[in-house]
């Protein structure tokens, strides 16, 4: 019971910053109508702010000043766009009254003023990045905790997170693209570089680190192909690959990473990856090849476990390289030649058997799914440091 209360109290955690904190300045709040005391009497204006009280707009909705004196409102009224309460608004300083309309100018002046005054402060709002971040870092410590403790529901619910998340709220997930571009003359703003580098940080991080740990956990497109093989029929599949032919398979998704980042680089842009089926998945956008493959890639999806990850996925060759230097490793101990278990309930054939009995784990396929550590009967699969020898 303690494992479902505390996802929920997660979910419920993530869910209400992003409602309450991870506002977009430029979203804004339905218009306040102010009067402010004009030499013809009342001027209604609406004044629109953002959530952290702004100025974005200003509109007359009515006045009886004279036309001739006081031309058009609207322009002067620019003078305020961008204006706060912390900012010091004395006409004829900050503010360029009206010529010939001194009452007028001070009138509306002083109206702004009140109105930012008593509007209660407001925290200023995450930036997109700013929120990125910590929605990536917390799920990321999410699928950390389902691995060590060995929880497939945490597991599930990270995956769920991280479609719902980063796939279809931020369309934020590891792409080839964001290795390519890191080789590429840009010129764009420190911001999207960091939209860039969030991804990166994501997949390659706990990669040296552990494994594949994005693209077991974390990756929008993983929970969409699981969901897919679990709800299909066992009896409509065709026979698994062999061994064979699955170790050669497993290479086309190396060899696609390479074609890639030659294209692009020859072509000093990184468009030609965008070809990458949760991509057009999450974005909606795409070519009519995109979408092909995508649609071909769900329908495949169907029958084998990760087709895309497991045979064509660039992003997986260059986090599965990563994961060959990973400080720590899933360790099959010697007594594990004993039950072949390991090797049945692996979903990826990450682990092997020699003809003299010795299990191995190819790290580089593993995508840390812990089925090994808490499906064998005898526990001897662990985690150990590559530089401890015992």
């Amino acid at each position: 019971m303690f494992y479902p209360l505390l996802t929920i109290f997660f979910c419920f955690m993530l869910a209400t910053g992003m409602l309450n904190g991870i506002t977009r300045p430029s979203e804004t709040h339905i218009p306040d109508t102010i009067k402010a005391q004009g030499y013809g009497g009342d001027i209604k204006i609406a004044v629109t702010t953002d959530a952290t009280g702004k100025i974005q707009s200003m509109k007359a909705l009515s006045h009886n000043e004279t036309t001739s004196l006081v031309g058009d409102l609207n322009i002067f009224f620019q003078q305020f766009i961008g204006k706060t309460a912390q900012d010091p608004l004395i006409l004829g300083k900050d503010i360029d009254g009206i010529t010939g309309a001194t009452v007028t100018s001070s009138g509306i002046t002083h109206a702004v003023q009140d109105l930012l005054a008593k509007k209660p402060p407001s925290p200023a709002p995450l930036p997109h990045h700013d929120a990125l971040l910590i929605t990536t870092s917390a799920l990321s410590l999410l699928a950390a905790t389902a691995f060590i403790l060995k929880n497939s529901f945490l597991r599930w619910t990270c995956m769920l997170g991280g479609s719902l998340l980063l796939g279809f709220h931020f369309k934020s997930m590891l792409s080839i693209s964001h290795v390519i571009n890191l080789s590429l003359p840009t010129s764009s703003p420190p911001s999207l570089n960091t939209l860039w580098l969030i991804p990166l940080a994501a997949g390659f991080l706990p990669a040296i680190l552990i494994g594949r740990l994005y693209c077991g956990s974390l990756c929008p497109f993983a929970w969409v192909q699981e969901i897919l093989f679990k709800i299909f029929p066992r009896r409509f599949r065709p026979s698994t690959l062999s061994p064979a032919t699955q170790k050669r398979t497993k290479w086309i998704k190396y060899i696609l990473a390479v074609i890639l980042t030659a294209t692009c680089v020859a072509l000093k842009n990184s468009a030609p990856s965008s070809i990458e089926p949760f991509i057009t998945l999450f974005t909606g956008n795409g070519s009519i090849v995109a979408w092909s493959l995508l649609c071909l890639m769900l329908f495949m999806s169907l029958f084998y476990f990760r087709f895309w990850c497991l045979t064509l996925c660039p992003v997986g060759a260059l986090t599965g390289l990563a994961s060959r230097f990973s400080l720590f490793k899933i360790t099959p101990s010697s007594q594990s030649s004993a039950c072949d278990k390991c090797i049945r309930t692996c979903p990826t054939n990450a682990i092997s058997q020699s003809p003299s009995g010795i299990i191995s784990v190819d790290h580089a396929e593993c995508i840390l799914c812990g089925n090994c550590l808490k499906g064998c009967p005898n526990s001897c699969f662990k985690v150990k440091c590559r530089y401890v020898k015992n």
